[in-house]
């Protein structure tokens, strides 16, 4: 398996940008805020059952009866049938919970419990992918630095090894030398794929924290050992 040369190697954008992303996007961040949204919901639900409810019903109806007695009030357009009453009803019913042993209280009270539970495990999560943002940050752009200085030193050897090959052929250098700068080249680009490497496994870690690591992301990365 080949790994491909990578060129040029993108900016570090500031660390503002990948903290913003990260406080929208990362994964952590966004199921520990739903467990916290949805255990305050629990806290509403469990109160509501230890208060008094009221339900208000209305009903409306018309009776009409088959008839040809012209005298009725109202008649259809075939005088076959005619109204001659109609019904109104109002219910109110009110439900007043019975003192249930403190079970509502305890549900009440264990729904706060999980509340301030997540709440803490979203503080302490919030605070990991923030460190954990930073601490990539700060990776990838050492890996940007290492990769530009051994791509110098590759190149400062690649011309050593042609110098010495040069002086060779004419008699001024000896094969000895020939081979050694021949084993730094390769000793050097073999420390440069690794730290290409490194730049590419940092920057998936940076976007895993960002909260924008996707499928494409690791196909291109694959595409790069073919």
């Amino acid at each position: 398996m080949k790994f491909k040369k990578i060129q040029n190697l993108p900016n570090s954008k500031k660390l503002d940008f990948y903290i913003s992303d990260a406080k929208k996007y990362n994964l952590s961040i966004l199921a520990d805020r739903i467990k916290v949204q949805e255990a305050k919901k629990e806290i509403s639900v469990k109160s509501a059952g230890a208060l008094p409810s009221v339900n208000l019903t209305a009903n409306y109806s018309l009776n009409h009866n088959k008839s040809n007695n012209d005298a009725q009030p109202y008649t259809d357009i075939n005088n076959q049938y005619s109204y001659n009453g109609r019904e109104n009803s109002i219910q109110i019913e009110t439900n007043v919970p019975i003192y249930q042993g403190g079970q509502i209280s305890s549900a009440v009270e264990a729904s706060k419990f999980n509340y301030v539970k997540f709440s803490q495990d979203f503080i302490k999560t919030y605070r990991q992918v923030i460190t954990e943002t930073k601490q990539n940050y700060n990776n990838i752009n050492d890996a940007i630095y290492n990769v530009q200085a051994y791509a110098d030193t590759y190149k400062a050897n690649e011309s050593v090894y042609k110098e010495k090959l040069a002086k060779y052929k004419v008699g001024t250098e000896t094969m000895n030398n020939v081979l050694q700068s021949i084993s730094d080249l390769y000793d050097s680009k073999r420390i440069l794929q690794e730290k290409r490497l490194d730049y590419l496994l940092e920057s998936l870690k940076l976007k895993k924290s960002q909260g924008t690591l996707s499928d494409r992301d690791l196909i291109q990365v694959s595409k790069l050992f073919e």
